[in-house]
């Protein structure tokens, strides 16, 4: 509380109720007379006891200890929302936010940065500005293998969060998304995922904060990001842009945003017209559902013959779409559109053949291998 002085300022208050009490041998002695530099509103602090007070110079002692050896490398540094990239997690220690890399994370990093591309991101505001430093103490369980470089980015103002975005702030973070992937496949780099949340502001331009993200592009491959582009970037906009729904609550409510059904379902037929509507949405829905609802009834081989006549019937860019849609790696379904010009068929039982899986023969021998395997422990267990 402040600290009033003067006599206007007194005159104006009950000096029985908010007046400080006032030691013996000070001014004010009497009821009537006021001292100038008396103070009120002031609250009364208690002296604390010699035992008090040295649990308190402990605890600093204490507090000072544990922060010098979290700054060597401990596991409580760790920032929580970093975990789903296996070659790269924050770290912050005494107000430096660091980047610990896997050999895998390091090599990417140490591309990026040789290349022309990484300092024009910096110049432009478009990456948050990184350089690499020595390396610390070994964070043990950080990342599988251990620690082998150590990056520090400058430390961003302000923290925000997409769900905390209004509808231009998410368009504008897209937008640069978008752009860097562009920028970084002429580069020869490709970014792994598609997540606002790799995206700060400063002041009002967005600044690209996931470093780690950038890996080196491998010939052929699709970009990995693209599902998670449209559950968390392109959903949400057009929901609210054609239908009013805001996308604040979904995503505080979903981190991995919006998925192609929920989103199809928002849609009148008439929006299913639009530019853009079949192809990310309404494609997405119908591989997704159609390949759940197969996938139990189908062996590995099928499974990779579906998913290649689907990718063929779609043409250009189908590889990356039943990949995207069905959460598989894009060799899987270019392998299955190969197998689709085999000649030699996928294997049927003969009729009167015995039957595979759990209404099989109880027979052990090497020579039945499919049979054992495909029984449970229990069964396997009886047959001992």
């Amino acid at each position: 509380m402040p600290s009033f002085e003067g006599h206007e300022q007194h005159s104006q208050l009950h000096r029985s109720r908010y007046r400080q009490h006032v030691p013996a041998g000070s001014c004010g002695g009497h009821r009537g007379h006021r001292c100038p530099r008396e103070g009120v509103l002031a609250p009364h602090t208690p002296v604390p006891s010699h035992r008090e007070a040295r649990r308190g110079r402990e605890h600093a002692e204490l507090t000072a200890a544990r922060d010098d050896r979290e700054a060597v490398g401990t596991l409580s540094g760790l920032e929580p929302g970093s975990f789903r990239d296996p070659d790269s997690r924050v770290f912050t220690s005494n107000g430096r936010v660091l980047r610990l890399l896997s050999e895998q994370g390091l090599a990417d990093w140490r591309a990026l940065s040789s290349s022309p591309l990484f300092e024009e991101l910096e110049q432009d505001g478009s990456l948050v500005g990184t350089r690499e430093v020595e390396a610390i103490a070994d964070v043990p369980g950080a990342i599988h293998g251990g620690v082998a470089g150590v990056l520090e980015h400058d430390v961003i103002p302000f923290v925000s969060y997409p769900y905390e975005w209004s509808f231009s702030m998410l368009r504008d973070a897209a937008l640069l998304q978008l752009a860097l992937v562009r920028r970084a496949i002429e580069a020869g780099m490709i970014l792994k995922d598609s997540s606002p949340y790799n995206v700060q502001f400063k002041g009002a331009e967005p600044t690209f904060i996931d470093v780690g993200s950038f890996e080196q592009l491998r010939e052929g491959e699709p970009w990995a990001g693209y599902r998670q582009f449209c559950m968390l970037f392109l959903y949400p906009l057009l929901l609210q842009a054609w239908k009013d729904v805001p996308f604040q609550p979904w995503l505080r409510g979903s981190l991995d945003g919006i998925s192609p059904h929920e989103c199809r379902s928002l849609l009148s037929p008439r929006d299913r017209f639009r530019r853009g509507t079949f192809t990310h949405v309404v494609m997405h829905d119908r591989l997704e559902r159609r390949y759940e609802a197969i996938k139990p009834h189908l062996s590995e081989r099928q499974r990779r013959i579906w998913l290649g006549s689907e990718a063929r019937e779609l043409g250009s860019g189908g590889v990356r779409l039943v990949a995207d849609a069905v959460q598989v790696s894009p060799d899987t379904v270019r392998r299955g559109r190969s197998e689709l010009d085999d000649p030699e068929p996928l294997p049927v039982a003969a009729r009167g053949a015995p039957a595979v899986g759990a209404n099989a023969p109880r027979n052990t021998t090497p020579s039945c291998p499919r049979r054992w395997t495909s029984w449970s422990t229990p069964t396997r267990a009886e047959t001992r």
